[in-house]
């Protein structure tokens, strides 16, 4: 049984998640034109090619299934998600997958995703709530 309190914690996207993606990306597809340049003009441009389109696709990919900024909330018994782009809280399981003490990294499901999100929760964000939201996230591992 859940007996942690009631709590509503900030959400936020990554600030560097595109930056981060871009450089990966660059470095995608340079990585094999550099490679290849020695093996053969064609080949390094096929392959550059192929990992361009991959990247672009990928991009949109990353568009669709990152979490906006918004608030999880527990109320008692279940955990919901309101992100920016919503009016209504869409009801969500969530899991622990890493406690740092001043940091927690969650994977949260909703039943229309095609595919579990994770989030990353900082004390920073809301000092005065984090012990809370601690609470919470743990009471589900309890007996």
């Amino acid at each position: 049984m859940r007996n942690a309190p009631p709590v509503v914690y900030p959400v936020g996207r990554f600030v560097w998640a595109d930056r981060v993606w871009v450089g990966l990306a660059v470095l995608a597809v340079s990585g094999p034109v550099l490679w290849m340049d020695g093996y053969g003009g064609w080949r390094a441009w096929t392959i550059g090619g192929i990992c361009l389109v991959a990247m672009v696709l990928s991009f949109g990919w990353q568009r669709t299934e990152v979490l906006r900024a918004g608030q999880l909330s527990w109320d008692g018994r279940s955990w919901y998600l309101l992100d920016s782009g919503n009016t209504q809280d869409m009801e969500v399981q969530v899991a622990l997958c890493w406690d740092t003490g001043p940091g927690l990294l969650l994977k949260v499901n909703a039943r229309h995703q095609r595919m579990a999100r994770y989030l990353w929760l900082s004390r920073l964000d809301e000092p005065q709530h984090w012990h809370g939201l601690r609470c919470a996230v743990h009471a589900g591992d309890t007996l």
